[in-house]
């Protein structure tokens, strides 16, 4: 059973209609979700801000792969944030 992100068989928990694997999860801890039960608050744009330049910095050269994900999944939630922020002040 192969997934979208190429892991095979990653267990999937189904919440009403989100599909919850450990990657959304991860992001959700970042972004926050309010249709999970209990919801998950977002963390503050500037700290995922400091998180990734913490990454950036201290990584230079050859990265693990879980510092690769790490800064992508940071990268993502950083966009997302930055959109959300955008969406509320117009």
């Amino acid at each position: 059973m192969s997934r979208e992100n190429g892991v095979k068989g990653a267990p999937i928990i189904i919440i009403g209609e989100i599909g919850m694997d450990r990657s959304n999860e991860r992001l959700w801890k970042l972004i926050g979700n309010d249709k999970l039960k209990p919801p998950i608050p977002a963390k503050s744009q500037k700290s995922v801000k400091a998180e990734l330049e913490f990454y950036q910095s201290k990584f230079k050269g050859g990265k693990p792969k879980s510092v690769r994900d790490r800064i992508d999944r940071l990268t993502d939630a950083l966009d997302i944030l930055v959109e959300d922020d955008e969406k509320i002040e117009c």
